[in-house]
């Protein structure tokens, strides 16, 4: 499993540093294995999905992980 290789390549405190959880915060498998493991958290609002989770974290996150610049996409959104 991948945590355990970077468990192992880093050490499990340095491994939570780097590790994120995208999900419906305050709730659900995802959100309670992140609060045990001490993985930062990035907080999905409940009532927002579909088309319009890409301008979420769901959508935001892995976008600037690949280098797009999420300033400039979320205020053409604005706009």
């Amino acid at each position: 499993m991948w945590r355990d290789w970077l468990e192992q390549a880093l050490g499990r405190r340095k491994a939570a540093r780097r590790i994120v959880a995208v999900t419906t915060e305050g709730k659900g498998d995802l959100f309670a294995l992140a609060q045990g493991e001490g993985y930062r958290v990035f907080g999905i609002p409940e009532n927002v999905g579909g088309r319009f989770s890409v301008l979420s974290p769901a959508g935001l996150l892995p976008a600037a992980l690949i280098g797009i610049d999420i300033g400039k996409l979320t205020r053409g959104a604005r706009r």
